[in-house]
């Protein structure tokens, strides 16, 4: 698939409008070359640089807080050296403007779903295959297996380096109409991702798809302009969706992941001990986002309980059916995805070591 990049009218303008908001102008991409100067950080000197990470999540998640600390512990680490200013909540763009800020070096670092990449490296696709992770402990095991690297291994290929996954936990239905097999959803127009494998799950289920994006949802879901749509307890509670809908079904259909990526270019221009720092850094905080993440879900899910919206918990019978009901997904993706990653990555999930 042809790489895509934005044209420089468009990142010019993108530049106006960050600027016009009150938010930090990104520097133009040749002024945050490593200069030759730099601070001690222990035993090791790092260049002077500022680093931008931009990412889409609201300032009271997990994520966000984890991109703070990122920002607290190279600050710290690197003695002053390395300065981190962080864009959340689309400060920067939207996800592709972030994805092709990277791979035109405007942008060094970047947090966000999986599904973003589908036009751009259809590999990671695989975060999207329903009914794919067994619990959420097993979908940390895989972050931090061998296969996790495998899975980024072909981002620097399309100008994108692949630092870590981040979770973001188990996806629910929230809808209008009460849930509880495939067919209850004929006829429903459900909101999604821009995501391939996500919008076929749901045609397979005799469902209508219509891509929105996350800002945009609560209007979406107010006006009815969508019947429904898919989150992990975090974006339900944080983007308040329960006033706008009838009924959540906890499904735990398939999980919202992220993965932390940097521009190749930047990456490769920067000295060992600075991507050493760097990876070290991102790595502690794919644990923080993680464990934060699960003391975060109780307060969610008790937001959301709290509230007029009814909760319904799919049996196994039915979670069973709407697996069944899915299968077609595996065969229409799973060449694109790879089918010996694929094949490779179920069967670590399926062990039971790593549940």
């Amino acid at each position: 698939m042809k790489k895509r990049l934005l044209s420089l009218l468009l990142a010019a303008g993108m530049l106006l409008t960050l600027a016009a908001c009150g938010s930090k102008t990104p520097a133009p991409s040749n002024s945050n070359a490593p200069s030759a100067s730099g601070s001690t950080g222990g035993d090791v000197t790092y260049p002077t640089m500022t680093i931008r990470l931009a990412h889409d999540a609201p300032l009271t998640t997990p994520h966000h807080e984890a991109c703070e600390n990122i920002k607290a512990a190279l600050e710290e680490r690197s003695g002053g050296a390395i300065t981190v200013e962080i864009y959340p909540t689309q400060q920067f763009g939207s996800a592709s403007q972030m994805i092709e800020g990277m791979q035109m070096n405007t942008v060094e670092m970047v947090l966000l779903p999986t599904s973003k990449y589908g036009g751009f490296y259809p590999t990671l696709n695989i975060m999207d295959m329903p009914f794919l992770f067994p619990t959420q402990e097993s979908t940390m095991k895989l972050f931090k297996s061998d296969l996790a690297k495998e899975m980024m291994a072909g981002l620097d290929d399309i100008g994108i380096h692949g630092l870590a996954f981040y979770s973001s936990g188990a996806k629910n239905f929230t809808n209008n109409y009460e849930i509880h097999k495939p067919e209850d959803f004929k006829g429903l127009r459900i909101r999604t991702q821009e995501a391939p494998i996500i919008m076929e799950m749901y045609k397979a289920w005799g469902a209508q798809t219509t891509a929105i994006d996350i800002m945009e949802l609560y209007s979406a879901l107010q006006n009815k302009t969508v019947d429904g749509q898919e989150n992990p307890l975090l974006s339900i509670a944080s983007q308040k969706l329960y006033e706008v809908q009838d009924y959540m079904i906890v499904s735990n259909h398939s999980y919202l992941e992220y993965i932390m990526a940097c521009s190749a270019q930047w990456w490769n221009s920067l000295d060992a001990n600075t991507q050493a720092l760097i990876q070290e850094v991102v790595d502690e905080n794919q644990d923080f986002c993680y464990d934060r993440l699960q003391e975060y879900n109780e307060e969610y899910y008790n937001t959301i309980a709290s509230s007029d919206i009814t909760i319904y918990e799919l049996t196994d019978e039915e979670r069973q059916a709407f697996k069944d009901a899915s299968a077609p997904v595996y065969e229409t993706f799973g060449a694109e995805i790879g089918t010996d990653l694929l094949n490779r990555v179920q069967e670590f999930l399926a062990d039971p070591a790593n549940q």
